[in-house]
């Protein structure tokens, strides 16, 4: 009966001591060295692939009205009319995607305080490549220079939830269930930080 009493108080104290250290994110660090990476690439991807069906499609129809194959100033009218963008516009696109950086890194310095690094790059040849004009490549890089690099806050772990700044400005993470991904939103953008320690 006693040996029964101590092995459930074990138990107990076991089960208890999982559960506290679940909500302390005390030592973790979750990082991402660009979080608009695959946003970008996965919507530019989708706007070629649309854009080439849409184009394809408009093609095969205008050559079977015409009973042959087109001739590349008529492609260039159908293209003009349907208002597909160029090759050259979708290249500048893509070259944008290269152009702006933003990591993020979040580490828990304690069970209520949190130093979130942000670290935006621009690459003004990329810039440039895509056709962004001097002067706004200066105004680019001047804004960045002027953002923040580190930000301090506190937090309140709720389960998965992780409330940043909870008496001022609160802003929310989820940690995955295993703990290996804090997910978050920067402005209207989902981003995912992976745990690094």
């Amino acid at each position: 009966m006693i040996m029964r009493k101590i092995l459930l108080l074990t138990a107990v104290v076991a089960w208890s001591s999982l559960v506290l250290a679940q909500d302390d994110l005390t030592g973790r660090i979750y990082s991402n060295s660009n979080i608009f990476q695959s946003i970008l690439n996965e919507a530019s991807q989708d706007i070629v692939e649309q854009q080439a069906k849409k184009r394809s499609e408009a093609y095969a129809a205008a050559e079977k009205k015409a009973g042959r194959k087109l001739t590349a100033a008529e492609k260039a009218a159908i293209d003009k009319e349907k208002k597909f963008v160029s090759e050259e516009d979708l290249a500048k696109a893509k070259m944008m995607t290269k152009a702006l950086a933003m990591g993020i890194k979040v580490e828990f310095v304690s069970a209520s305080n949190m130093v979130m690094y942000m670290n935006v790059q621009v690459d003004d040849a990329a810039l440039k490549a895509a056709g962004v004009p001097w002067l706004k490549r200066k105004a680019i890089k001047a804004s960045v220079s002027l953002m923040p690099k580190s930000q301090e806050g506190k937090y309140i772990r709720k389960g998965s939830l992780v409330i940043v700044d909870p008496d001022d400005e609160p802003d929310t993470l989820h940690v995955s269930s295993d703990g290996k991904q804090l997910y978050g939103l920067y402005e209207k953008t989902k981003f995912v930080l992976t745990r690094t320690r």
